[in-house]
């Protein structure tokens, strides 16, 4: 696909060369013309991800023909791409000034200003936004992750709720639980994700902030049933490896086993990766609602095991599990969370043993030596 793409980049370019190469066949072509060829040119980087050449093309189409909006539009998207903002504002500000009522232009002028850390100026162009038209997708969504960002949790509540109520996207209900969650009102961020996971049942972010809020409110039957729901896809994409899976390769060397992790890990999508760690980290809240809370030490250690295979590790959260010392299970967890550790040991009492055997031979040497020498002088 990039092969293609790279040839019509080729292609467009020999275009380029014959329409100016002074062909006796071709006496005129029109700025307007060429400038088109330019921005098809551009497009083709763009897609490319040569974004440095693409706005080579699109600023050549700008000056070919002023009046060709797209062209200057998209060189500013590709300075967006470059992190080039000043550059971006500038080429926004011309295109304002031809179209001053250009809304799409304005919300992409107000979002630069975000990621150049002016929210201010950001939030002031939003809002002119939204005094025109109030319900501007864009403006009501950034405007409230802006807020949201500054801790203003309820005027980007209002926001997102004007969203929802226009266009009814799943995204924006999980904001609106997230923001409640933030604000500390887990009753309300529940109502919200049972909405969220009435019509995506399986999205990862809504199960475990589901879990976490049940967890604050003390139902920990019902945030145990949430973080579970996360087993289960674990379990449907990857089976039952990680938890009941036999060793039969015992003779395994440690370089081997590093590799075979590496290759695991590289060949697995972001999703997979999302899921797998979201799997070891939310095994790990099971563990601890069921030994802490509810008492279990079976289910509590199993949890925990899962986790611990998972390849899940948090110092702060083991800490805090292993401040329990009076706890029945407090011994076997302890040795399970100190698994490297006690390797860690391990190995350093071999290379300590091995130093000695180097040493003990050293001086068996020495002591020939010396034998040798005794001799010699008889």
């Amino acid at each position: 696909m990039i092969l293609n793409k790279h040839f019509q980049a080729v292609l467009t370019t020999m275009l380029l060369s014959l329409l100016f190469c002074g062909c006796s066949s071709i006496r005129y072509v029109s700025a307007s013309d060429a400038a088109e060829v330019w921005y098809n040119l551009g497009n083709a980087y763009t897609e490319l991800g040569e974004n440095s050449e693409a706005a080579k093309a699109f600023l050549k189409a700008s000056s070919l023909d002023p009046s060709f909006s797209s062209a200057g539009f998209n060189l500013a998207r590709v300075y967006i791409f470059l992190e080039q903002y000043d550059e971006a504002l500038t080429q926004l500000e011309l295109l304002l000034e031809k179209d001053p009522d250009n809304r799409t232009v304005k919300e992409v002028e107000a979002w630069v200003y975000h990621l150049k850390e002016d929210d201010d100026t950001a939030l002031e162009i939003y809002n002119s936004i939204l005094e025109d038209f109030d319900g501007s997708q864009n403006a009501l969504y950034n405007s409230a992750v802006i807020l949201e960002g500054h801790e203003e949790y309820e005027s980007a509540l209002e926001r997102y709720k004007k969203l929802d109520e226009l266009y009814s996207d799943e995204d924006v209900i999980f904001e609106i639980a997230n923001t409640y969650a933030k604000i500390g009102d887990s009753e309300n961020a529940l109502l919200w994700l049972d909405k969220k996971l009435d019509k995506e049942p399986d999205n990862l972010a809504s199960l475990e902030l589901a879990g976490d809020m049940y967890s604050d409110l003390k139902r920990y039957p019902e945030a145990v049933l949430s973080y579970q729901g996360i087993k289960e896809l674990y379990l449907n994409v990857f089976g039952e490896q990680g938890e009941d899976e036999d060793s039969e390769d015992t003779d395994v060397t440690e370089d081997s086993e590093d590799t075979d992790e590496e290759d695991s890990s590289d060949s697995l999508s972001q999703d997979q990766l999302d899921l797998e760690e979201a799997y070891g980290r939310t095994q790990f809240k099971v563990a601890e609602i069921y030994l802490v809370y509810l008492e279990d030490a079976e289910n509590g250690i199993e949890a925990l095991q899962n986790s611990v295979d998972s390849g899940w590790q948090s110092e702060e959260d083991y800490e805090r599990l292993l401040s329990n010392e009076d706890a029945v299970w407090f011994d076997e967890v302890s040795a399970m969370l100190s698994i490297d550790d006690e390797d860690d040991s391990s190995s350093t009492e071999q290379d300590d043993s091995s130093d000695t055997e180097d040493d003990d031979t050293d001086s068996s040497d020495s002591d020939s030596d010396s034998d040798s020498d005794s001799d010699s002088s008889e």
